[in-house]
């Protein structure tokens, strides 16, 4: 029996924007561009199997300033952070999603690698009006794990008091949510915007989240 739904956040429940292009809106240079994807591919390399720990986010911005002969302020960071988060673009589908499974009774929980300040990204939440709908929220950078780690997993689900087998985790990453959920025993739903091979239980069209994720929870209950 399914009671709980754990989400994932960025190209989930909200588009995620560039960390290059807000960097360089912000800092109204070329080399901005040019730093903020430096930064992206730093953050890329992160999803691996083997990488369970999440590393200080000012490091990172540090490491990618000084390679382009730039000082870097924790200051300046945070803006560069506010800015990715004000320029992300929450699905249109998400919180009547989120209303609806409120609605019916389940727990929800969201679970997301985030490279920055939790409480960054907990107000970004609230900003688009649904931190309301979680029973538990779990930023990497706050516990200092990240998915595909296990330990990611076993932490929200013993937040939320739930057994693995009776919850759903959704999400865009074939790594972090498909293989990290299975390997603690979690049902696991990919998000996906076309057709391709994914070793999740069930597959959610980004055009129809709301459709099929209600849908692949009807199936589980059965």
């Amino acid at each position: 029996m399914i009671t709980t739904i754990i989400f994932d956040y960025g190209n989930t429940l909200v588009y995620s924007a560039s960390l290059a292009t807000s960097l360089e809106r912000l800092l109204g240079n070329p080399k901005g561009k040019r730093i903020g994807q430096a930064i992206e591919n730093e953050i890329q390399r992160l999803y691996q199997r083997d990488q369970v720990l999440q590393p200080d986010w000012r490091s990172i911005w540090q490491r990618c300033f000084a390679e382009h002969e730039m000082s870097f302020t924790e200051e300046m960071g945070m803006a560069h952070l506010r800015e990715f988060c004000r320029a992300g673009i929450t699905h249109s589908q998400s919180v009547t999603l989120l209303q609806e499974l409120s609605d019916r009774g389940f727990r929800l929980g969201l679970l997301s690698n985030v490279t920055g300040p939790a409480s960054l990204f907990q107000d970004d939440l609230r900003f688009r009006g649904m931190a309301y709908f979680f029973d538990e929220v779990v930023w990497s950078s706050a516990i200092g794990f990240r998915k595909p780690g296990a330990a990611c997993f076993n932490h929200i689900l013993s937040q939320l008091k739930v057994d693995p087998k009776q919850a759903l985790m959704i999400g865009d990453s074939e790594l972090a949510d498909v293989e990290g959920g299975q390997s603690v025993g979690i049902h696991t739903a990919r998000i996906v915007t076309g057709e391709g091979a994914t070793k999740a239980d069930y597959s959610i069209h980004s055009d129809h989240f709301q459709r099929d994720t209600l849908a692949v929870i009807d199936n589980l209950l059965r």
